[in-house]
């Protein structure tokens, strides 16, 4: 099993959004504000335990889109993605409202 690790590059583009896309059907928006969080990051693992034929087309993708990534091998068995978590968890208020801890 492969993983992919983002490097560098321009990850906020509107290339790479539509590579994020494709593995997160997520909103515009959720999907910027993920690739803002992945550009504070000096490198991060994308993706985990994948193919290497999805590994290497999904690379491709992102190179294409300016986005330097590197396929390494991989310990997991199953095929996750990863997010960066970059700020505080929230909790539930008493009116069942998410607010900031």
């Amino acid at each position: 099993m492969f993983k992919v690790q983002i490097q560098g590059g321009d990850i906020t583009s509107v290339a790479s959004l539509k590579v994020l896309r494709t593995l997160w059907p997520l909103s515009l928006k959720a999907v910027e504000e993920l690739a803002t969080a992945l550009k504070k990051q000096n490198e991060f693992v994308l993706v985990e335990g994948v193919t290497e034929i999805f590994a290497t087309e999904l690379a491709h993708e992102f190179k294409s889109a300016n986005v330097v990534c590197q396929i390494l091998p991989s310990e997991k068995e199953e095929a996750c993605l990863c997010i960066p978590i970059g700020e505080p968890r929230k909790r539930w208020n008493a009116l069942g409202v998410l607010v900031s801890r």
